[in-house]
């Protein structure tokens, strides 16, 4: 599906932007994996848009492992993984086995079977970062998971406090959580928003 977008923010060195768009259906949301620990022999899927000629096989699905957690390569550091990536494949999702977002392909080696790809970490990092700069229009609205990972609750961020974290629902009801109440990825999630 094509739909306009608009350039909230990028930034080159990380090759990353945050578009706003309004799609013409209902889209599904990815959910990314932030703290998450990459480890070698891992599973991975990629979902991407490779080229063949002049055609795009859209929403094309690669399988392969981790090569390598930690690679760096021009003063950035990457996961390897054996994912088949082609020229389209770029800004692709990385997936572990349970479909959450570990990652998104950059590069791929002039070899078979050495893709890389950036972790969440330094996405939810960039997010933070917009955030910080323009909180009002670019208010943070997720799905906020608790410590046994059973119970989600969708809502905006409204602050960090020493007692926890303010969350609003569509409802307009004002939660405050504790941080402990909160799965590690969470726990996480707010450590980035709130470095400096």
């Amino acid at each position: 599906h094509a739909a306009e977008a608009k350039l909230l923010r990028r930034d080159d060195a990380s090759d990353l932007a945050l578009l706003k768009t309004n799609p013409p259906d209902a889209v599904r949301p990815i959910l990314l994996a932030v703290g998450y620990n990459i480890e070698a022999g891992q599973k991975v899927s990629v979902i991407g848009n490779p080229g063949a000629g002049r055609q795009i096989l859209d929403y094309t699905m690669t399988d392969g492992i981790v090569s390598a957690p930690n690679r760096e390569m021009d003063g950035m550091n990457y996961f390897q993984t054996s994912a088949s990536v082609n020229p389209g494949s770029s800004g692709s999702p990385v997936f572990d086995e349970h479909g959450l977002v570990i990652g998104m392909v950059e590069l791929k080696a002039p070899i078979e079977g050495a893709g890389f790809a950036i972790p969440t970490n330094r996405i939810a990092g960039f997010l933070m970062t917009t955030i910080r700069r323009d909180p009002k229009s670019l208010a943070l609205e997720r799905m906020w998971i608790d410590a046994s990972g059973k119970h989600r609750t969708e809502a905006k961020y409204e602050g960090l406090t020493d007692d926890g974290v303010k969350l609003r629902r569509s409802d307009g009801k004002l939660l405050m959580v504790p941080l402990v109440k909160l799965s590690k990825a969470d726990q996480e999630f707010l450590r980035l928003l709130n470095e400096k």
